[in-house]
């Protein structure tokens, strides 16, 4: 059985809940690349953050709760 986990919420709202998730994920992936990956330097932080953009944003569980939120992925 199905059920809309989201309860109906407009996509826009669905929209800017995962654009806010995505952008706290990705401050604090940068604070514990620079935390604990010292040795990597400012360079190396910069690729790795790169290539995590490159990937994109792993919203897959937000696709899985309803039909909204795979719309607004």
């Amino acid at each position: 059985m199905w059920r809309d986990w989201a309860g109906g919420l407009p996509e826009n709202v669905l929209v800017k809940v995962a654009e806010t998730l995505v952008a706290q994920t990705e401050a604090g992936g940068a604070a514990q690349l620079k935390e604990r990956c010292s040795w990597m330097g400012e360079q190396g932080i910069q690729t790795a953050m790169a290539k995590r953009k490159r990937d994109g944003p792993c919203l897959f569980v937000f696709a899985m709760v309803c039909k909204g939120w795979r719309k607004a992925q």
